[in-house]
């Protein structure tokens, strides 16, 4: 890719007003008012062990179902001091009983030297699973080099609970931190949300996408979003035929998720600009499930702060519809779930739809520690996610 290639061109934004508005529903409730997602059930699926394994940092659980083994990675550093430096490393774990029990931590990528890899995401594809990592020399926050980098392990190997993976290499420049799982749109191209960090103006992180196409799955053209403001650009977008729905990560100043809307398959994009619905400052995780209804992952609530990401939400919508009506709540700091006692926190959200339920993975944390080392999941079966145009 072409570190020095021109922006792609700012969509006319007077047309996509209607992207402000996200919410649909009567009204938002309070975080301690949100209806329980009725059958959900929680796994943990690494704990904070440092003592055992070294690690004592851990971000970004990305979930894929290749065969009847279910493939978690994230990433992992043993670094106490905390994250993005040359000591992080992409690690997983397989589970062939639903989320359960789990393997032996195993690992990814994890290159020498001042190259460092990290959490990113997974696309099961045919008899493949591929892995796409963020990726650093020496620090991603501070003029890293940050780039995505792949590997790939086929189904054979996974099946042993130990998979084989094998170096792609680089697949995107432009600062692209993958954050959500490849979508195959109508136009043959995957579709993968993420941030360019470091790529806005004066060094701002700003959303991005990259598109790939089906037949090649190195070759990324990264799309970064127009962004006037100053924020940390995590995104995830919903995909409606060619019609596409970005939603960022908030900033502190202003808890609210920011939106950008593309009409052409990801080509261009309107200017990012605030949307009414409250949002904690942390990544967010959008998706489709299969009947065609969309939904948000996230700290979404009507009293929203800036202490912390507590509770975990889910938010859905209609058929056809990107906006939503009915909010759920995943998991919060009231529960005493076995592995999970003492957090306080529950971010970076993946989500894969399986055999009736939602996976939704996240790692867990508490206020003064984001990046705990442990890691969770929770699984909700998706008749009990009603949204209001269908109850």
């Amino acid at each position: 890719m072409n570190h020095d290639r021109p922006d792609h061109p700012r969509r006319d934004a007077a047309e996509d007003r209607r992207a402000t508005s996200l919410w649909a529903g009567p009204g938002l409730p309070p975080s301690e008012k949100l209806p329980e997602a009725s059958g959900a059930r929680f796994h943990l699926i690494k704990a904070y062990e440092p003592e055992r394994d070294g690690y004592h940092w851990l971000k970004g659980v990305a979930l894929a179902v290749a065969g009847d083994r279910l493939v978690a990675t994230f990433g992992h550093n043993a670094c106490a001091s905390g994250e993005n430096n040359a000591t992080e490393v992409t690690n997983a774990r397989i589970s062939d009983d639903c989320g359960r029990t789990w393997s032996p931590l195993h690992t990814v990528d994890a290159p020498e030297g001042e190259l460092a890899t990290s959490h990113g995401v997974l696309l099961a594809r045919g008899d493949e699973v591929w892995a796409f990592n963020g990726a650093f020399y020496g620090t991603g926050r501070a003029g890293g080099r940050v780039h995505t980098r792949a590997c790939v392990a086929d189904a054979a190997t996974i099946a042993t609970g130990s998979p084989v993976w094998t170096r792609r290499g680089v697949v995107a420049w432009d600062g692209f931190w993958p954050l959500q799982e490849p979508f195959l749109m109508d136009d043959g191209r995957y579709v993968v949300a993420g941030a360019s960090v470091g790529g806005g103006e004066g060094g701002n992180t700003i959303p991005a996408v990259a598109l790939v196409d089906a037949d090649d799955l190195t070759a990324w053209e990264v799309v970064r979003i127009p962004c006037p403001t100053r924020i940390w650009g995590e995104s995830t977008v919903i995909v409606q035929g060619p019609d596409l729905l970005l939603i960022s990560r908030s900033n502190r100043e202003r808890l609210a998720a920011l939106v950008s809307r593309s009409h052409d398959y990801g080509r261009t994009w309107s200017d990012l600009e605030w949307s009414d619905l409250p949002m904690a400052d942390s990544k967010p995780y959008a998706g489709t499930l299969s009947d065609g209804r969309h939904y948000l992952i996230n700290t979404v609530c009507a009293d929203v702060d800036t202490s912390g990401r507590n509770p975990l939400s889910i938010l859905v919508g209609g058929p056809g519809r990107m906006e939503c009506d009915t909010a759920y709540r995943l998991i919060d700091a009231r529960w005493p779930l076995p592995g999970a006692e003492g957090y306080t926190h529950w971010a970076y959200p993946y989500a894969v739809e399986h055999d009736g339920h939602l996976w939704v993975g996240f790692y867990m944390g508490t206020k003064d520690k984001h990046g705990s080392g442990a890691a969770g999941m929770v699984v909700v079966p998706t008749a009990s996610l009603r949204s209001g145009a269908i109850q």
